[in-house]
């Protein structure tokens, strides 16, 4: 790849399936032996990926939330006019001159929840659930520079990002005080694709590896939660891990799964009934 540019996750990803194995996607060129394309070279990158992550030391905050579209009343002078064609189509974007948008809600909860993870020590050899405690000396001790991948000149949820995370500083989050919020979370920043890349400084690497474990974990996640919710039957060819694992048309799986359930510190689903 030209140092200047980063290739995402599923790129790769499509090369497991032999049809997308065309020079027309960019990564193609990367796994060619005399001229033909290696899938044994496929799988070792992929393999060695998971060596590099299974050894690295990080963990893994999951936050989730889930909303259905609705309709909701276009503003009004007069109730008793109400009728159907004062409701608005089904949506997501429900009464955004009263409600905080989904984007903010999400951060303030997500930074919530990296608060904590951050304020818990590890302890080994001691009966402690999950070998974590909260550590009141932690905040002294810690403090982040946040690097969100913003996709791109596109991206439209900065101002309610930037938001959430000024609020999370100024009032605390829903369990941290603002003094220990404001110690923690130090900068954020929103980088784009065109500031990653190996011949970039800094290069920002880390948010492709980041994107890969999203779309890892989310899919896997809410697929759990479908099931639980019962809108995926027992019946469903889907099952569990395959949102996560890497399964080559040969049928070997390369596992992600287990690396994930290892790292991952602190999940949370949530539903949002307006």
């Amino acid at each position: 790849m030209d140092g200047k540019k980063a290739m995402h996750f599923v790129e790769y990803k499509k090369l497991i399936n032999p049809e997308a194995r065309t020079p027309e996607n960019i990564g193609y060129s990367n796994f060619l032996i005399d001229g033909e394309f290696s899938v044994e070279k496929l799988k070792d990158f992929f393999r060695e990926l998971k060596a590099m992550l299974d050894e690295a030391k990080f963990f893994i905050v999951h936050t989730d939330f889930i909303w259905e579209k609705k309709q909701y009343l276009v503003r009004r002078n007069k109730i008793d006019k109400i009728d159907k064609s004062s409701l608005k189509k089904l949506s997501r974007n429900v009464a955004p001159r009263l409600l905080n948008a989904v984007p903010y809600v999400s951060m303030r909860k997500h930074l919530d929840s990296l608060l904590l993870s951050l304020l818990k020590q590890e302890i080994v050899g001691k009966e402690i659930p999950n070998g974590l405690y909260l550590d009141e000396e932690l905040p002294k001790k810690i403090y982040t520079k946040l690097r969100f991948d913003a996709d791109g000149k596109e991206f439209d949820a900065r101002t309610d990002l930037k938001r959430a995370y000024n609020h999370t500083i100024t009032v605390g989050s829903d369990n941290v005080r603002e003094k220990h919020a404001v110690e923690i979370l130090d900068e954020i920043r929103f980088i784009r694709k065109e500031e990653v890349g190996h011949d970039l400084i800094p290069n920002h690497c880390g948010l492709e590896l980041v994107d890969m474990l999203c779309s890892m974990i989310s899919g896997e996640t809410r697929f759990e939660e479908y099931k639980k919710m019962g809108l995926v039957s027992d019946e469903s060819d889907l099952k569990s891990g395959d949102f996560i694992n890497l399964k080559f048309p040969d049928e070997e799986i390369i596992d992600f799964k287990s690396i994930l359930d290892k790292k991952l510190r602190y999940k949370t689903i949530n539903y949002l009934n307006y």
